[in-house]
């Protein structure tokens, strides 16, 4: 494990220089991209992102999630989390032609908590679901549940999980039983590190899903309300 760890950080590097490259040329800060090459330019940030969530999965297995749960709760807002996360998995979205539905229905928008671990966390669910669905749509909605307890969704319309992920999903092996030829063993990895970082933070993943049907998580948080930044 601590090979694989270290063979991660290596691997972080150029692909932090590969999406910082890619999305200047998108903006085209180099020049006019015209739609084909905008295209590409897709498809190649999306395949970079795709392997960094793998590389920072391997990371916090490695470190047993020290660095995402580093440090004390800070106030933040969920709605910047949130449009983060829409600009890192947009690009995905419109590569394969999907809907990236992004809802925000709160009242309190500051809250307090663990911003990086909470961003880790929706993170690669949503790209998990854009990774597995082929048509239709991806959905997070975020909702409070109470004075202090927000609920995040991701939802999807993909092929739904079969009952070997499920299982190794509630396997107490890091890894489970997974099989190097499986198509859902990245995925696995990818949400036994949400897991714990949402027992970390004091919560558990729900499931649903059926085949052909899609999958939607859920989990619920404690994140106090804050004053607004700066206020």
């Amino acid at each position: 494990m601590k090979l694989a760890t270290e063979v991660a950080h290596d691997l972080r590097s150029p692909l932090t220089s590969m999406l910082l490259l890619t999305e200047t040329l998108q903006r085209g800060q180099s020049g006019p991209v015209n739609a084909v090459q905008a295209r590409q330019l897709g498809i190649i940030r999306a395949g970079a992102l795709g392997l960094m969530s793998i590389v920072d999965d391997m990371i916090a297995l490695g470190t047993n999630n020290r660095a995402l749960l580093h440090g004390v709760a800070t106030p933040f807002s969920v709605t910047d989390v949130l449009l983060g996360l829409r600009d890192a998995t947009l690009p995905i979205a419109e590569q394969k032609g999907l809907d990236l539905l992004i809802r925000t229905p709160m009242t309190h928008d500051f809250r307090v908590g663990n911003r990086i671990a909470l961003n880790r966390v929706l993170l690669n669910l949503v790209c998990n679901a854009l990774k597995y669905t082929d048509e239709g749509r991806v959905e997070v909605d975020v909702a409070a549940c109470g004075a202090e307890r927000i609920r995040f969704s991701v939802r999807d319309t993909g092929v739904g999980l079969p009952d070997e992920v499920l299982d190794r999903l509630r396997s107490s092996d890091a890894l489970g039983s997974a099989q190097p030829n499986s198509r859902f063993s990245s995925t696995t990895l990818g949400l036994k590190i949400v897991q714990s970082l949402l027992e970390e933070m004091g919560t558990t993943l729900a499931v649903e899903t059926q085949p052909r049907q899609g999958t939607q998580f859920s989990f619920e948080l404690e994140l106090p309300a804050a004053a607004p930044l700066g206020g």
